[in-house]
Protein backbone atom coordinates (compact mmCIF):
# COMPACT_ATOMS: atom_id res chain seq x y z
CA UNK A 1 0.00 0.00 0.00
CA UNK A 2 1.07 3.56 -0.72
CA UNK A 3 0.01 6.73 1.05
CA UNK A 4 -1.49 9.54 -1.10
CA UNK A 5 0.60 12.68 -0.49
CA UNK A 6 -2.53 14.85 -0.73
CA UNK A 7 -5.30 12.97 1.12
CA UNK A 8 -3.23 10.67 3.33
CA UNK A 9 -5.27 7.68 2.19
CA UNK A 10 -3.69 4.23 1.83
CA UNK A 11 -4.01 3.10 -1.79
CA UNK A 12 -2.89 0.27 -4.03
CA UNK A 13 0.10 0.95 -6.33
CA UNK A 14 -2.26 0.77 -9.33
CA UNK A 15 -4.40 3.57 -7.81
CA UNK A 16 -1.59 6.17 -7.58
CA UNK A 17 1.07 7.79 -9.73
CA UNK A 18 4.06 10.00 -9.01
CA UNK A 19 3.22 13.71 -9.14
CA UNK A 20 6.17 15.66 -10.51
CA UNK A 21 5.15 19.00 -8.99
CA UNK A 22 4.87 17.85 -5.38
CA UNK A 23 7.34 14.97 -5.69
CA UNK A 24 5.05 12.36 -4.18
CA UNK A 25 2.55 9.59 -4.97
CA UNK A 26 -1.01 10.83 -5.42
CA UNK A 27 -4.45 9.34 -6.03
CA UNK A 28 -4.96 9.02 -9.82
CA UNK A 29 -8.28 10.91 -9.56
CA UNK A 30 -6.37 14.02 -8.47
CA UNK A 31 -3.80 13.94 -11.25
CA UNK A 32 -3.59 15.34 -14.77
CA UNK A 33 -0.94 15.76 -17.43
CA UNK A 34 0.77 19.01 -18.33
CA UNK A 35 0.39 19.63 -22.05
CA UNK A 36 3.53 21.76 -21.93
CA UNK A 37 6.01 19.30 -20.38
CA UNK A 38 4.06 16.03 -20.51
CA UNK A 39 4.62 15.57 -16.75
CA UNK A 40 2.03 14.06 -14.41
CA UNK A 41 0.99 16.77 -11.92
CA UNK A 42 -1.88 17.76 -9.65
CA UNK A 43 -4.97 18.78 -11.64
CA UNK A 44 -5.55 21.71 -9.31
CA UNK A 45 -2.14 23.15 -10.22
CA UNK A 46 -2.81 23.18 -13.96
CA UNK A 47 -3.47 26.56 -15.65
CA UNK A 48 -4.76 27.12 -19.16
CA UNK A 49 -2.89 29.34 -21.62
CA UNK A 50 -5.01 32.46 -22.23
CA UNK A 51 -4.44 32.17 -25.99
CA UNK A 52 -4.23 28.46 -26.88
CA UNK A 53 -5.92 26.92 -23.79
CA UNK A 54 -2.94 24.58 -23.50
CA UNK A 55 -2.64 23.50 -19.84
CA UNK A 56 0.53 23.55 -17.78
CA UNK A 57 1.98 24.53 -14.45
CA UNK A 58 2.54 28.20 -13.70
CA UNK A 59 6.28 27.46 -13.67
CA UNK A 60 5.99 26.18 -17.27
CA UNK A 61 4.04 29.20 -18.51
CA UNK A 62 4.78 32.92 -18.77
CA UNK A 63 2.74 35.44 -16.83
CA UNK A 64 1.92 38.53 -18.87
CA UNK A 65 3.11 41.71 -17.12
CA UNK A 66 0.14 43.64 -18.46
CA UNK A 67 -2.89 41.35 -18.13
CA UNK A 68 -1.61 38.99 -15.44
CA UNK A 69 -2.76 36.04 -17.59
CA UNK A 70 -0.55 33.01 -18.27
CA UNK A 71 0.48 31.91 -21.75
CA UNK A 72 2.77 29.24 -23.16
CA UNK A 73 6.29 30.58 -23.85
CA UNK A 74 5.77 30.59 -27.63
CA UNK A 75 2.87 33.03 -27.21
CA UNK A 76 4.84 35.59 -25.21
CA UNK A 77 7.22 38.29 -26.33
CA UNK A 78 9.19 41.17 -24.89
CA UNK A 79 8.06 44.68 -25.80
CA UNK A 80 11.05 46.30 -27.53
CA UNK A 81 10.23 49.66 -25.94
CA UNK A 82 9.21 48.94 -22.34
CA UNK A 83 11.03 45.64 -21.85
CA UNK A 84 7.87 44.06 -20.43
CA UNK A 85 7.19 40.39 -21.20
CA UNK A 86 3.60 40.13 -22.40
CA UNK A 87 1.23 37.90 -24.31
CA UNK A 88 1.81 38.26 -28.04
CA UNK A 89 -1.76 39.22 -28.88
CA UNK A 90 -1.34 42.48 -26.93
CA UNK A 91 1.56 43.61 -29.12
CA UNK A 92 1.74 45.35 -32.47
CA UNK A 93 4.59 45.46 -34.94
CA UNK A 94 6.42 48.52 -36.17
CA UNK A 95 5.65 49.03 -39.84
CA UNK A 96 9.27 50.10 -40.30
CA UNK A 97 11.27 47.36 -38.60
CA UNK A 98 8.75 44.69 -37.60
CA UNK A 99 9.80 45.04 -33.95
CA UNK A 100 7.13 44.15 -31.38
CA UNK A 101 5.82 46.76 -28.96
CA UNK A 102 2.80 47.72 -26.90
CA UNK A 103 0.41 50.08 -28.70
CA UNK A 104 0.65 52.65 -25.90
CA UNK A 105 4.44 52.75 -26.33
CA UNK A 106 4.24 53.31 -30.09
CA UNK A 107 4.28 56.50 -32.14
CA UNK A 108 1.77 56.88 -34.95
CA UNK A 109 2.85 58.25 -38.31
CA UNK A 110 0.80 61.33 -39.09
CA UNK A 111 0.88 60.45 -42.80
CA UNK A 112 -0.29 56.83 -42.89
CA UNK A 113 -1.43 56.36 -39.24
CA UNK A 114 0.74 53.23 -38.92
CA UNK A 115 2.64 52.48 -35.71
CA UNK A 116 6.39 52.56 -35.17
CA UNK A 117 8.90 52.48 -32.32
CA UNK A 118 9.74 55.85 -30.72
CA UNK A 119 13.40 55.58 -31.78
CA UNK A 120 12.25 55.19 -35.40
CA UNK A 121 10.26 58.43 -35.32
CA UNK A 122 10.90 62.14 -35.14
CA UNK A 123 8.65 65.12 -34.41
CA UNK A 124 7.33 67.48 -37.06
CA UNK A 125 7.01 70.82 -35.29
CA UNK A 126 4.62 72.31 -37.81
CA UNK A 127 2.04 69.52 -37.87
CA UNK A 128 2.62 68.46 -34.24
CA UNK A 129 2.92 64.82 -35.24
CA UNK A 130 5.43 62.04 -35.68
CA UNK A 131 7.00 60.68 -38.84
CA UNK A 132 9.69 58.13 -39.72
CA UNK A 133 13.13 59.74 -39.75
CA UNK A 134 13.27 59.11 -43.50
CA UNK A 135 10.34 61.50 -43.99
CA UNK A 136 11.77 64.32 -41.87
CA UNK A 137 14.29 67.05 -42.53
CA UNK A 138 15.92 69.79 -40.49
CA UNK A 139 14.97 73.35 -41.32
CA UNK A 140 18.17 75.22 -42.16
CA UNK A 141 16.80 78.36 -40.56
CA UNK A 142 15.22 77.22 -37.30
CA UNK A 143 17.26 74.05 -36.75
CA UNK A 144 14.00 72.22 -35.99
CA UNK A 145 12.61 69.05 -37.57
CA UNK A 146 9.74 69.17 -40.03
CA UNK A 147 8.17 66.95 -42.65
CA UNK A 148 10.50 67.05 -45.64
CA UNK A 149 7.42 67.89 -47.73
CA UNK A 150 7.30 71.28 -46.01
CA UNK A 151 10.94 72.24 -46.60
CA UNK A 152 12.21 74.21 -49.56
CA UNK A 153 14.40 72.10 -51.82
CA UNK A 154 16.34 75.22 -52.74
CA UNK A 155 17.06 76.77 -49.33
CA UNK A 156 16.26 73.94 -46.90
CA UNK A 157 14.06 76.25 -44.83
CA UNK A 158 10.42 75.85 -43.95
CA UNK A 159 8.46 77.04 -46.99
CA UNK A 160 6.02 78.94 -44.77
CA UNK A 161 8.77 81.53 -44.17
CA UNK A 162 7.84 82.96 -47.57
CA UNK A 163 4.37 83.79 -46.26
CA UNK A 164 5.91 85.70 -43.37
CA UNK A 165 8.19 87.68 -45.63
CA UNK A 166 5.36 88.47 -48.03
CA UNK A 167 2.95 89.33 -45.21
CA UNK A 168 0.35 86.81 -46.35
CA UNK A 169 -2.50 85.86 -43.98
CA UNK A 170 -0.65 86.86 -40.81
CA UNK A 171 -2.15 86.88 -37.33
CA UNK A 172 -1.26 89.48 -34.73
CA UNK A 173 0.22 88.23 -31.45
CA UNK A 174 0.52 91.56 -29.63
CA UNK A 175 -0.51 89.94 -26.34
CA UNK A 176 2.76 87.99 -26.32
CA UNK A 177 4.99 91.08 -26.55
CA UNK A 178 5.53 91.58 -22.77
CA UNK A 179 6.59 87.96 -22.44
CA UNK A 180 8.73 87.97 -25.60
CA UNK A 181 10.64 91.06 -24.45
CA UNK A 182 11.86 89.12 -21.40
CA UNK A 183 13.11 86.12 -23.37
CA UNK A 184 16.39 85.19 -25.12
CA UNK A 185 18.65 87.01 -22.66
CA UNK A 186 17.43 90.43 -23.68
CA UNK A 187 17.85 89.94 -27.42
CA UNK A 188 14.13 90.63 -27.91
CA UNK A 189 13.66 93.58 -25.55
CA UNK A 190 13.19 96.00 -28.46
CA UNK A 191 10.37 94.06 -30.09
CA UNK A 192 7.39 96.35 -30.75
CA UNK A 193 5.07 94.13 -32.78
CA UNK A 194 4.48 90.45 -33.43
CA UNK A 195 2.88 88.83 -36.44
CA UNK A 196 2.89 85.25 -37.57
CA UNK A 197 1.19 82.08 -38.66
CA UNK A 198 -0.39 79.43 -36.46
CA UNK A 199 0.24 75.79 -37.21
CA UNK A 200 -2.85 73.61 -37.92
CA UNK A 201 -3.21 72.56 -34.27
CA UNK A 202 -2.56 76.14 -33.06
CA UNK A 203 0.08 75.03 -30.57
CA UNK A 204 3.10 76.36 -32.49
CA UNK A 205 3.50 79.83 -34.00
CA UNK A 206 5.99 80.92 -36.64
CA UNK A 207 6.71 84.52 -35.63
CA UNK A 208 7.92 87.66 -37.34
CA UNK A 209 8.92 90.18 -34.67
CA UNK A 210 9.47 93.80 -35.65
CA UNK A 211 12.28 95.51 -33.75
CA UNK A 212 12.67 99.23 -33.11
CA UNK A 213 16.04 100.58 -32.00
CA UNK A 214 15.19 104.27 -31.85
CA UNK A 215 12.32 106.72 -32.29
CA UNK A 216 9.87 103.90 -32.95
CA UNK A 217 11.31 103.24 -36.39
CA UNK A 218 11.20 99.59 -37.46
CA UNK A 219 14.70 98.71 -38.57
CA UNK A 220 14.69 94.91 -38.61
CA UNK A 221 12.55 91.79 -38.44
CA UNK A 222 13.34 88.72 -36.37
CA UNK A 223 12.02 85.23 -37.08
CA UNK A 224 11.52 82.33 -34.68
CA UNK A 225 9.06 79.69 -33.49
CA UNK A 226 7.04 79.70 -30.29
CA UNK A 227 5.71 76.58 -28.63
CA UNK A 228 2.59 77.42 -26.64
CA UNK A 229 2.04 74.37 -24.44
CA UNK A 230 2.41 73.54 -21.63
CA UNK A 231 3.95 77.02 -21.20
CA UNK A 232 5.08 79.45 -23.93
CA UNK A 233 8.65 78.83 -25.06
CA UNK A 234 10.84 80.03 -27.92
CA UNK A 235 12.29 77.00 -29.69
CA UNK A 236 14.99 76.73 -32.31
CA UNK A 237 17.08 79.57 -33.72
CA UNK A 238 16.18 83.26 -33.76
CA UNK A 239 17.23 84.77 -37.08
CA UNK A 240 17.20 88.07 -38.94
CA UNK A 241 17.45 88.71 -42.65
CA UNK A 242 20.72 89.92 -44.18
CA UNK A 243 22.31 90.54 -47.56
CA UNK A 244 24.46 87.42 -47.18
CA UNK A 245 24.32 84.42 -49.51
CA UNK A 246 21.94 82.55 -47.18
CA UNK A 247 19.78 85.64 -46.75
CA UNK A 248 19.71 85.39 -42.95
CA UNK A 249 21.85 84.99 -39.84
CA UNK A 250 21.27 83.76 -36.33
CA UNK A 251 21.28 86.38 -33.59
Amino acid sequence: MLTCAVTGQKLLPAEVDFSKDIQGFVDLDLLGRSQVSGNIVLKENLISCAITETSGLSSELIQCEISGKYVIPEKSKTCDVTGKVVRMDLLVQSFISGRYLLPKAAQKSMHNKKLMCPDEAGFCHWNSGYLPHSELGTCSRTGLSFSSRGLSKKTGELVIFSKLRNAEELDSFEELIPWIQQEANGKLKSVVSLFGIKNPKKNFYLIQAQVSKMLGIINSNLYFMVKLTPTPQIIGKITTETDSHSGWREI
